[in-house]
């Protein structure tokens, strides 16, 4: 019956932290707690503990990854500093504000406010719509890119625990 329950538990910290991953929010973090529930719930090894560093690892990267992939990638379009605070005020203040929607609210949220803030800052800063233009694209694409790459770090890590387990 506990084995039903741990694998329970698990599929939903796993799908929990897929959807999160779309969202931009640390949902690699959520799949390695599942994980760790899951061993803990079990109390057994079953996903050894160089599987579990694997998962934190992948979860680590995925992390860092979307910042360096957020800053790197508005940097390389010539976005001020305002552009970038902009990009990442307007992702949070968007998600949080359309979370009143659930999963698609949030996700809808954060790219709308990553444009809008990067928008409105690079104007601020440089008072030209054009350049304010090219921020808010950036901010976006940058936005799309992390999404993708997290929720592949994600599905590896799934893989990685269906194999395990």
């Amino acid at each position: 019956m506990i084995e039903w329950i741990a694998l329970i538990i698990l599929l939903l910290f796993c799908t929990a932290g897929l959807v999160l991953c779309l969202t931009g929010i640390g949902g690699t973090f959520m799949m390695f707690l599942g994980a760790l529930l899951y061993n803990l719930l079990l109390w057994n090894m079953n996903i050894s503990l160089n599987t579990l560093a694997i998962l934190f690892v992948l979860a680590f990267a995925g992390e860092v990854l979307e910042w360096m992939l957020t800053l790197v990638g508005v940097k390389s379009q010539g976005v001020s500093r305002y552009g970038l605070i902009g990009t990442i005020a307007g992702a949070v203040v968007g998600g949080m504000l359309l979370s009143i929607f659930p999963i698609i609210g949030t996700i809808i949220g954060i790219f709308l406010g990553s444009l809008i803030g990067a928008f409105l800052l690079e104007l601020y800063n440089a008072r030209d719509t054009r350049r304010a233009f090219k921020a808010a694209k950036a901010a976006v694409l940058g936005r799309m890119l992390t999404s993708v790459c997290k929720t592949t770090i994600a599905l590896i890590q799934i893989l990685i625990i269906v194999r395990t387990i």
